[in-house]
């Protein structure tokens, strides 16, 4: 559901004439059991209240039992939908094994947790965390690599530059580096859309 518009007081007004020409005849048609009619009226206020706030949330409800937020690939677009804690994720298959991202236009760079890096095959032992890096958290020791193989959905690319955070981090983060790959980036109605 989009913003209130001001092309919407029109159809306010007509609503509120149509409740207010409802209300008039209810109350003139029942004037001796007005007590029973308010009982029955506020019955079907919260009937239609509690429906009109199931399905704007059934959304929320459907993220909310996946774990995540859901994404769509038509081929032209990657439509993700937000999760329940307002962000957006996105799973990429690094060296061939799958990881989720939170999307991040605040970072540069791909960003690997610690974890995920030794999920997609580094060795954390032998590599030197010589970077550092600016963060909402403070600053931070990175190690610059390389990904063999990055892939989303039928689409791989090679030898792709990314950090491993030396701190503690939730997710692994895709930056604006990967995302710049993308024509045009839009959020509007609880999704982002990925245009190729």
């Amino acid at each position: 559901m989009g913003a209130f518009d001001l092309q919407d007081i029109p159809q306010l007004f007509y609503l509120g004439a149509i409740f207010v020409a409802v209300l008039g005849y209810a109350i003139a048609a029942h004037r001796r059991n007005l007590g029973r009619l308010l009982r029955h009226s506020a019955l079907w206020f919260f009937i239609i209240i509690g429906t009109v706030a199931g399905i704007g949330l059934w959304n929320d409800f459907r993220s909310a039992s996946s774990g995540l937020a859901q994404m769509r690939d038509t081929g032209r677009d990657i439509i993700l939908s937000r999760a329940m804690d307002g962000h957006y994720y996105l799973t990429l298959q690094v060296n061939d094994v799958p990881v989720l991202f939170m999307i991040d236009t605040g970072a540069s760079q791909i960003v690997l947790s610690r974890q995920d890096a030794t999920r997609a095959g580094f060795n954390l032992e032998g590599i030197v965390f010589s970077g550092r890096a600016n963060t909402a958290n403070g600053r931070i020791s990175t190690a610059p690599v390389r990904i063999a193989r990055l892939g989303l959905g039928t689409t791989t690319a090679q030898n792709i530059a990314a950090v491993i955070n030396g701190g503690e981090m939730d997710h692994s983060l895709l930056g604006m580096e990967f995302l710049n790959g993308f024509r045009r980036i839009v959020i509007e109605n609880g999704e982002m859309i990925l245009e190729r």
